[in-house]
């Protein structure tokens, strides 16, 4: 009999966790305003963005493009560029270039300080899109970015999640 009333009292203790695991599950997917960024580390170095995150979907002709830029209040600033001849969804994008007369591939771009602009070009970047959806796109990214009379940046550990901005 001891033993029947050991097992509902631990079975009941489980219940009641999976229960409280359930709930604090429930909080929803969909994040709130404060929860969008843009971070990297830029040689190292961490930077956040926590204002102004948006990604920006957008289709003209037969190119989709999608930009994610992040701000803050200093000069500083970064973004992210894709581009596709079909609907940017959860997907890996890398450096491209154009086929007939439309561009694919992806791009990024740093401004750490006033007059200087770190960007992808002639170098690498890699965006793994992790979830698009009406509400926000979520993903990850690593880059070796370039700017005349500097050594490369190299970008490593890079998120963002951003608020569809239609």
């Amino acid at each position: 009999m001891k033993t029947i009333q050991s097992f509902w009292s631990c079975a009941s203790c489980l219940g009641v966790g999976a229960f409280i695991l359930l709930l604090s599950g429930c909080k929803g997917d969909t994040p709130g305003p404060g929860d969008y960024f843009l971070s990297f580390k830029a040689n190292g170095e961490k930077v956040t963005f926590t204002e102004n995150v948006f990604a920006t979907p957008s289709q003209s002709g037969g190119i989709h493009v999608m930009l994610v830029t992040g701000t803050n209040q200093t000069i500083q600033n970064a973004n992210l560029q894709l581009y596709s001849d079909r609907p940017i969804t959860d997907s890996l994008y890398t450096e491209g270039g154009i086929s007939g007369m439309i561009p694919y591939g992806a791009l990024m771009g740093y401004a750490p300080e006033a007059g200087q602009l770190f960007i992808s070009a002639g170098g690498q970047v890699r965006i793994t899109v992790e979830e698009v959806n009406d509400e926000f796109a979520r993903g990850t990214f690593t880059a070796t970015l370039k700017e005349s009379g500097f050594p490369d940046m190299i970008i490593t550990e890079g998120e963002f999640l951003g608020k569809i901005n239609k």
